[in-house]
């Protein structure tokens, strides 16, 4: 598959509640007309909740994950990694 929409999502545990945002972004992607997407996500998370969510990827998406802990709290440094990582024709940031 080409793909033309890469999706960059720099993430991290949110207090808890980043797999709940995770959850919501990829329902809203899941649901869009074009089908040539990728979800690219730059975790910097303390525990491995994202990771498994992405990895049990219950919305059937094309999914590139990355977990980066080196520069854990740079945000900076996450959005980097997730836009470096997509490979779409256009790159769509999302928080």
């Amino acid at each position: 598959m080409e793909v033309k929409v890469s999706v960059a999502i720099p993430s991290y545990e949110y207090n808890g509640k980043g797999v709940r945002y995770l959850s919501h972004i990829f329902r809203t992607i899941k649901f869009q007309t074009i089908n040539e997407v990728e979800v690219v996500i730059a975790d910097q998370s303390i525990d491995d909740n994202i990771q498994k969510f992405c990895e049990d990827n219950i919305f059937d998406l094309n999914i590139v994950y990355k977990r980066d802990i080196v520069n854990r709290g740079d945000v900076a440094a996450n959005t980097n990694l997730a836009m470096d990582m997509a490979s779409g024709e256009i790159v769509k940031l999302m928080y």
